[in-house]
């Protein structure tokens, strides 16, 4: 794949939707994320939002090429663990939740709401980062606090949620209502 007079080889599709595909590509022996955009307003859209999410000092892969032309940006490939990942295996770190509490401040702070599903974060062990371009209108009920914590720990939709993804997950992790309460309210405290 050619891209700004770049050659991108061992070229893989990761993903396919309405508004893109995406690719995985290495130029010079690093390994970039690809996204082509099938049309101009989704390529608009997606460096808007780029451009918002970056500003606000939210970790997000670093866009280090763009081609009008072909509508396709090109990101750094973030290496490390996706959180979805992190939690089929066991509970999420507190230093990885003080990041999160870290963004969602920034969020916050611009009046944006950010997905807070864990698949959309990537921990590399020093820093979280944001690896989707969603971004919505401040909501109190689609916030972390309201709705995405219940994602991160194991709760009985943060088990469906991963078994959904396709995540082999251990049924006995999973928390009561009670309990699942407890430890966001704990997790809001704490991290405030």
């Amino acid at each position: 794949m050619i891209i700004k007079r770049k050659e991108f080889i061992d070229i893989k599709q990761t993903y396919s939707s309405e508004f893109c595909d995406e690719f995985e590509g290495v130029y010079k022996g690093k390994t970039y994320t690809i996204k082509k955009y099938k049309d101009e307003s989704a390529f608009d859209e997606a460096l808007y939002r780029y451009k918002k999410i970056y500003s606000y000092g939210i970790y997000t892969p670093v866009l280090r090429f763009k081609d009008k032309k072909q509508l396709i940006l090109v990101f750094e490939k973030i290496s490390g663990d996706n959180v979805a990942s992190l939690l089929s295996k066991g509970d999420i770190e507190d230093k990885i939740f003080e990041k999160l509490f870290t963004f969602y401040r920034y969020a916050r702070a611009n009046q944006i709401e950010l997905n807070y599903l864990p698949e959309n974060f990537i921990f590399d062990g020093k820093r979280l980062y944001y690896v989707s371009l969603d971004l919505f209108p401040q909501n109190k009920d689609l916030n972390l606090e309201n709705y995405g914590l219940e994602f991160w720990i194991m709760s009985k939709k943060g088990y469906e949620h991963l078994i959904k993804l396709g995540y082999e997950v251990d049924k006995k992790r999973i928390l009561n209502s009670g309990e699942t309460n407890k430890k966001i309210v704990l997790l809001s405290l704490h991290n405030w």
